[in-house]
């Protein structure tokens, strides 16, 4: 496939008007994008790009928006230039809307969807960029991270995990120190995190306890369901 061009030949479908050649495509370039994702960031580009997250704003299936966000999940997350397309393109806050407003994960391209967004915010939650996970957490992508942990499938629970993993790496270093002081109002004593040794809020310090993770965390490792173990378990590791 890569010898032949399909890329080249697929993302132009991409544009198509008729949803069962646009979804035929989506769905094979989304296959395709698991096994080759630089090949993909070769040939994709900003206008592509923004054609993807026009469908996933446009699209009235579930399916379409899940492909169309998975394959922008398989992007390399180490690709800088990506991850500022991506977020000049707004891509985030659009992800955000899109989950907040499925209350009920009830149909397999639902479930799809969630999972596929989970997979994007891996790379907006990334631990080496503390100001993109501090847009992150302005754009209230830790409730929903915390919310797929209880509600989301093993695939989206574990992806869930690994975010929240990222963001608490960081946490220590953003707490506020317990004998700060700030000379028109301190801090409150509910921000006081006894696992971080200061003062913690889930927006700008990314507290997994004050956040509300620690229970679904324990209620995964409580459970039959295993594929979402090490995640949560690599996500409780940066708690010591």
């Amino acid at each position: 496939m890569k010898e032949n061009g399909a890329f080249q030949l697929l993302l132009p479908f991409l544009m198509e008007t008729n949803i069962k050649i646009r979804s035929s495509a989506l769905n094979l370039l989304y296959t395709l994008s698991k096994d080759l994702p630089e090949e993909l960031t070769d040939q994709l580009g900003e206008s592509y790009i923004k054609i993807l997250i026009n469908i996933i704003l446009s699209s009235t299936l579930d399916s379409e928006k899940a492909a169309a966000v998975g394959i922008l999940g398989h992007l390399p997350i180490s690709d800088k230039k990506i991850t500022d397309m991506l977020k000049r393109a707004n891509l985030l806050p659009i992800l955000v809307s899109l989950m907040t407003s499925r209350s009920e994960i009830s149909t397999e391209p639902t479930c799809w969807l969630v999972e596929s967004i989970t997979g994007v915010f891996i790379r907006f939650t990334n631990p080496s960029d503390k100001k993109l996970q501090l847009y992150s957490a302005e754009q209230g992508v830790i409730p929903l991270l915390v919310k797929s942990l209880s509600c989301g499938s093993p695939v989206a629970k574990s992806r869930a995990a690994t975010s929240l993993a990222q963001l608490s790496q960081n946490s220590s270093s953003l707490k506020k120190s317990r004998a700060l002081r700030w000379s028109c109002v301190p801090p409150s004593a509910d921000a006081f995190c006894e696992v971080h040794g200061g003062h913690c809020l889930v927006k700008s310090t990314f507290c997994l306890v004050k956040a509300g993770a620690i229970s679904p965390m324990i209620q995964i490792l409580e459970g039959k369901e295993r594929e979402a173990d090490e995640a949560v378990l690599g996500a409780f590791a940066t708690l010591a």
